[in-house]
C-alpha cells in the first residue's frame, strides 16, 4: 500500500508538468491519483489519518486543482479539442 501512495507523488507531478504545458491527461491519471493518495489515510486509527491529511494539505489543495483542471476546466478554456 505504502508502494502506490509513492506513485500518486508521480501522478501528481506529472500532472502539473501537463499543466505547465498547457496538456489536458488522460481522466485515469488524476482519478487513479486522488484514489491512490487517498486510500492510505482510510485504514489508519486513532486520527492520525486526519492529521496526515492536515500535514500534506497545501498538497492536497494544488493537486485537486489539477484533477479538477485536467477532467473539465482543460476542455472548457479551449487548451484541448475534443
Amino acid at each position: 500500500m505504502l508502494f502506490l501512495s509513492l506513485f500518486s507523488w508521480f501522478i501528481l507531478a506529472e500532472m502539473n508538468v501537463a499543466w505547465l504545458k498547457g496538456r489536458r491527461l488522460h481522466w485515469v491519471w488524476p482519478v487513479s491519483g486522488v484514489i491512490l493518495s487517498t486510500a492510505w489515510m482510510l485504514p489508519v486509527k486513532d486520527g492520525a489519518g486526519l492529521v496526515a491529511l492536515l500535514f500534506v494539505s497545501p498538497g492536497v489543495v494544488l493537486a485537486s486543482f489539477l484533477v479538477f483542471w485536467h477532467l473539465w476546466r482543460a476542455k472548457t478554456a479551449g487548451v484541448i479539442d475534443s
